[in-house]
């Protein structure tokens, strides 16, 4: 026998009050009723004054307004959101009239409820976020937002976090309990498949117990689905996968347009993460990495890695890494382009330096495959110091900045970064030089010199073919070309030392790498890897004279 249905709704006698109210009868005794169903053990299971709480998840992805783009910059406003707690019937979780409802404590997400009465052991905790009111209650409910959900057994946990995945979980467990199993049968199968979903494996479903919210795994669970029901899926999109999910118990059947947003946002998270860890700088834990790859292959719907397909390999076409079967279990495998490894010393001052070369359609190409050293604790240099230039040559004279600046504080500033340089004059002094010895040597040692444009178009060329390549970041082309760690520590900091950009690019940033050069409306490229108070610090790769 199932609880009996009512039709009761507890308010707060003051609407921002922390202890809200529970239903009663006319004599002021709480109102309960007597019942029971299959699962009980006979006796009535009425809760009666207990105390809820608990904690919301940050999840501002599940806010996103149809048909307008989600703000990054604007927070949930917790302390101004409605949250409610509904007594669900034990035998359809369908809610049963019964409702208390509050606001949060604070901004935090921590919610508490006093004197709660209910005659079933199931109840759904349900939030409404608001970003816009200052006053969260006016009768209306924030129906442009997905709630967010958890359904629990009372019995179990009365201190839940409500977060993405008690969300899904919910449109699971109403299905299965409707299709005639036990809640406890229900939810063992729901939790199973939720993880399975995204490919999590080995990690207990303990999402609803707020306990739990700062396990590690938990908190690595939620920031990694969190990218996915995230801010570029409108409220309808999600409420659509949510439904799905919960009739299938799967993604399998998603709409075709979100599994290829699933797909390249998979791939896209998984080259940063392949790329970092053939590095030894991963951001993410082990855990982490291992769900990104299953995702991924499950969002391309390959076959299970059994001992048949042990060593079989998956290519990707535009990212840095292949899919491998190993051990019944598809793993990630960095891409590089063909190289041969060597190394040289410089014998101005003893350090050796790695090598690599590469083999192209006319002739090879032999690059330092780490920074230059030279005369250098850290491997940056000024402008000057790599070109082996006096600065004069270099930079703009402060007094023709001043001749053109109609703003001499600006002129100083430029002047103290080093920032005012003179590219004509120096591609002039760059060009004399060539013509005189046919290379540009720089602060490279003998047998090697600075690369110009060409060299380095040439060797993204060569990587793009080798590995149909084809990435917004050129980091990732000096990754596969064997250019050894695209970060280093400095400071326990990571400091990015390759971003290519052209210097009239919109996307030109102060981070950056090398340097290389080409004149007369060719490639000028100058790559900042770092900026000092006075000077632009460059790091430097050499090319062998060849």
């Amino acid at each position: 026998m199932n609880y009996l249905k009512r039709q009761k709704v507890c308010k707060a006698a003051v609407l921002f009050a922390l202890t809200l109210a529970a239903c009663s009868t006319d004599d002021g005794k709480p109102d309960t009723v007597k019942g029971g169903s299959a699962e009980e053990t006979g006796m009535t299971p009425v809760l009666a004054d207990i105390s809820v709480g608990g904690k919301m998840a940050n999840m501002p992805s599940l806010v996103t307004l149809d048909g307008n783009e989600y703000d990054e910059n604007t927070s949930i406003q917790l302390n101004v959101s409605l949250m409610k707690v509904f007594e669900l019937d034990s035998s359809t979780l369908d809610t049963t009239g019964v409702v208390y409802e509050g606001a949060f404590i604070n901004g935090s997400g921590k919610f508490e409820i006093d004197s709660v009465t209910f005659n079933s052991p199931y109840a759904q905790f349900e939030i409404h976020p608001n970003r816009n009111s200052d006053d969260w209650y006016d009768g209306i409910w924030y129906k442009d937002y997905v709630p967010y959900l958890a359904i629990v057994d009372l019995r179990e946990t009365r201190n839940v976090n409500v977060n993405v995945m008690t969300y899904l979980e919910a449109y699971r467990l109403r299905y299965l309990v409707n299709s005639g199993k036990t809640f406890a049968e229900a939810k063992a199968q729901a939790d199973r498949e939720v993880l399975a979903a995204f490919g999590i494996e080995g990690v207990p479903f303990n999402f609803e117990k707020n306990e739990h919210a700062a396990d590690s795994d938990v908190v690595d669970v939620l920031n990694f689905v969190g990218l996915y029901l995230g801010p570029s899926l409108s409220k309808s999109s999600v409420e659509s996968l949510a439904q799905k999910f919960g009739e299938d118990g799967t993604f399998d059947n998603i709409d075709e347009e979100t599994k290829k947003r699933f797909t390249a946002w998979s791939f896209s998270k998984l080259n940063t993460i392949v790329k970092e860890d053939a590095q030894g700088v991963l951001k993410m834990s082990e855990l982490s990495k291992e769900i990104n790859t299953n995702f991924a292959i499950l969002m391309q719907g390959l076959e299970e890695c059994t001992a048949e397909k042990e060593g079989a390999v998956i290519e990707n076409s535009g990212v840095l890494f292949s899919f491998v079967c190993t051990s019944k279990k598809w793993t990630t495998s960095v891409r590089q382009a063909p190289y041969v490894a060597g190394s040289m010393t410089d014998e101005r001052d003893g350090k050796t330096y790695k090598t690599v070369t590469y083999t192209l359609e006319n002739g090879t190409q032999t690059w330092f495959g780490e920074n230059l050293m030279f005369n250098s604790p850290n491997g940056y240099y000024s402008l000057s110091e790599v070109l082996a230039l006096d600065t004069s040559i270099v930079m703009v004279s402060l007094d023709e900045c001043l001749a053109e600046s109609e703003v001499p504080s600006l002129c100083d500033t430029l002047h103290a970064m080093g920032n005012n340089i003179n590219y004509d004059r120096m591609m002039a002094a760059i060009d004399s030089v060539e013509k005189a010895t046919g290379t540009y040597q720089g602060v490279c040692p003998d047998g090697w010199r600075l690369p110009n444009g060409n060299d380095w178009e040439k060797m993204f060329g060569f990587v793009k073919e080798s590995l149909d390549l084809e990435v917004y970041t050129l980091a990732d082309y000096l990754f596969a070309a064997g250019f050894g760690n695209v970060t280093s520590k400095d400071g326990g900091k990571e400091v990015w030392t390759y971003y290519a950009v052209k210097p009239d690019s919109a996307y030109s940033n102060p981070r950056a790498s090398m340097i290389m050069f080409e004149s007369y409306g060719k490639w000028l490229v100058q790559q900042r890897a770092l900026w000092s108070d006075r000077i632009i610090q460059l790091n430097v790769r050499c090319i062998k004279d060849e």
